[in-house]
């Protein structure tokens, strides 16, 4: 994708992709890093991708936090999304996040969250479509900013999703 396509890709719709994960993974995690280099051995460690010159892609444990600030500090937008599904919901993730947000938030940006059923099997354009209609329906443009958490299948449908709204 030349520099050109990439910009206007991002001016259509801003996405940040970013990978969450457990007290799980950290240990795979390290191993794939290698035991020379660099480890997560404390909560809130971030390892960095870069990807096109810019940190794109942010690794590590326990990073709410990071996550929000980074978002709000890179992202300006007056509408940030959490999509997320209902197995996350369950973990207490959701509410966790939004109300850290809405903490860090000026009086005139916004936090909206909306919940889709977990799995590949919900990957249809009934949801897409589902999805767009609540962004639709809450006002969002082309500078919303999109938060997926979850795994794969949130991953690939909210980013399709983000790709083609608007």
């Amino acid at each position: 994708m030349s520099q050109k396509n990439y910009s206007r890709e991002r001016q259509l719709f801003k996405i940040t992709w970013l990978k969450l994960f457990s007290k799980h993974y950290q240990h795979q995690l390290q191993q794939l890093l290698g035991s020379g280099s660099r480890t997560m051995a404390s909560s809130g460690h971030v390892e960095k991708v870069r990807i096109l010159n810019k940190d794109t892609i942010h690794i590590g444990y326990d990073l709410q936090d990071h996550i929000i600030d980074q978002l709000i500090t890179t992202e300006k937008s007056s509408t940030y999304v959490i999509i997320t599904d209902s197995n996350i919901v369950k973990k207490g993730y959701l509410d966790s996040y939004l109300t850290k947000f809405q903490s860090k938030l000026n009086n005139d940006q916004r936090v909206l969250s909306y919940v889709v059923s977990p799995g590949e099997a919900n990957k249809t354009r009934e949801t897409k479509a589902k999805i767009e209609d609540y962004l639709l329906s809450k006002g969002c443009t082309r500078d919303t900013v999109i938060l997926a958490i979850g795994g794969g299948a949130i991953g690939d449908m909210i980013g399709f999703g983000a790709a083609t709204f608007m």
